[in-house]
């Protein structure tokens, strides 16, 4: 092609179709058509013209690399881009919708295709963009993600099946969503496809509008394992889709700003969001800051530590609420607000040891049951995988207690309801904290993992009640009117 073509395309082509076809072979295409941009970027386009430049035999994988310059999808009105079949587009800096009124898309598919931004990029910055990844297309941005940056802007950013990926460098990328005023900031991750976050992901909640991320569906992943999460708008996990963060800070915008809360929801058999250090819902230190944790259907949460609810000046401001089968997991400790945390058909579990002794000014695991009364009621299981030692009394009514071993058997008061031993085998003696004999009456249920013993001057009597274990060590008497 002579030069005097080349500046010609530079000039006038408002879509740049790079193209191929074979026998049996899939097309390979970056398609652009953003609309008129500046002297300095990549080209000059003009619109109505069309211009379509076949590849040279053999035919080569098609590379749109725009040097130092910058890739604009839709400037001042509107503009598309679309790559496939093992395209690779390489820029440092990207913005699709870029000013106020325009309209980009950027729509990348099939394995292989890859487009890289090595500085930053604006997926509606004061204008409306997308950027829709699907069947197996990556993506990296090294440094910079910004979505609906400006007043007024919309940014969605759509990830979908298997394999697709999109990559903020874990060393240096930031993900920001939303603005402080009026915008709109949408992040989908569908149908197996994974965000891979960087050190910090923002998403503002504005006056008017919304930032939502959402994963759905078996597969679909965000993982982040360094990252920090500021998180005043919503998330949402749901139908198998996993979230893995380093922190998560759930917390509304504040006083002085536009009313509402955060809201993080797991939802579907094997959701789960792991927080490799602190789980926060709700601010701790200043303003209403409001936030709420809904986990159901099976979901599960993990954390290493959970702050939930504001602990100064008496604001209750935070909520967890777990029900449907679903868990949440504490590794450490758990600092939380009267009534703060409901488990109402869901299972509130921690790792190792705890003690329980009840209290007026008591935190942690202690503020659990002393806000209950000692009382575990409305089908909620409260799970210590070490060993509970029960200083206080505890009563279980049509709930479950699950512990690998209880010191202070003599303070669990099964009234309705199922008690759980999975490291320690039951002693039923005169010198064993059951004492000298144990009934198990209707409605009643002792799941003991390592069996139980029955000592000689011990007695067991099933009346209408259920007790599982795996080995009877039976020299006392043993009874059974029921099962």
């Amino acid at each position: 092609m002579s030069s005097k073509s080349k500046l010609f395309l530079h000039l006038v082509a408002l879509v740049f179709v790079v193209s191929m076809a074979c026998n049996n072979v899939s097309a390979q295409q970056i398609i652009v058509d953003p609309d008129q941009m500046g002297a300095d970027d990549v080209v000059m386009f003009v619109p109505g013209i069309f211009i379509t430049i076949p590849l040279p035999d053999p035919i080569p994988v098609p590379t749109f690399d725009t040097g130092a310059n910058r890739l604009w999808v839709g400037n001042t009105s509107y503009g598309k881009l679309i790559a496939s079949g093992g395209a690779q587009i390489y820029t440092p800096v990207a913005a699709i919708g870029n000013e106020q009124s325009s309209v980009g898309s950027m729509s990348l598919s099939g394995t292989g295709t890859f487009f890289e931004v090595s500085f930053f990029m604006d997926v509606g910055n004061f204008g409306h963009g997308s950027l829709h990844l699907s069947d197996g297309a990556n993506a990296l941005v090294d440094s910079q993600l910004l979505v609906a940056r400006e007043a007024g802007s919309t940014g969605i950013v759509t990830l979908t099946d298997p394999g697709t990926t999109l990559d903020l460098n874990s060393d240096l990328g930031v993900l920001t969503l939303g603005s402080d005023d009026s915008s709109d900031a949408i992040i989908n991750v569908l149908n197996g496809a994974e965000l891979v976050t960087g050190l910090h992901v923002f998403a503002h909640k504005p006056t008017f509008g919304e930032a939502i991320v959402r994963v759905e569906g078996s597969g679909s992943r965000i993982s982040g394992i360094s990252t920090e999460f500021e998180l005043q708008d919503q998330l949402y996990v749901l139908d198998g889709a996993s979230v893995e963060l380093e922190q998560i800070e759930a917390v509304g915008p504040g006083i002085g700003q536009v009313a509402g809360e955060a809201v993080v929801q797991v939802a579907g058999s094997e959701s789960r969001l792991d927080i490799g250090q602190a789980l926060i819902i709700g601010n701790q230190s200043f303003g209403d800051r409001r936030g709420r944790l809904i986990i159901s259907n099976r979901a599960t949460v993990t954390a290493n530590q959970v702050f939930v609810g504001r602990t100064l000046n008496g604001f209750d401001n935070g909520s967890v609420m777990i029900n449907g089968g679903a868990s949440l997991h504490i590794d450490s400790f758990i600092n939380a607000m009267p009534d703060s945390v409901q488990f109402t058909g869901g299972i509130l579990s921690f790792a190792g040891d705890r003690q329980y002794t009840a209290g007026l000014f008591v935190t942690g695991f202690d503020s659990i049951l002393t806000e209950r009364n000692g009382i575990l009621t409305d089908d909620e299981t409260l799970r210590v995988e070490g060993n509970l030692d029960a200083q206080s009394p505890i009563s279980v009514l049509d709930a479950t207690l699950s512990a690998g071993s209880i010191t202070g058997m003599s303070n669990i008061d099964l009234i309705r309801g199922r008690v759980e031993l999975s490291n320690m085998p039951l002693e039923i003696s005169m010198n064993s904290e059951t004492g000298s004999s144990m009934v198990v009456s209707n409605d009643q249920e002792y799941f003991v993992v390592h069996g139980v013993n029955i000592a000689a001057d011990g007695w067991l009597e099933l009346d209408g009640g259920v007790f599982e274990t795996s080995t009877i060590e039976n020299s006392g008497q043993f009874r059974s009117t029921g099962n």
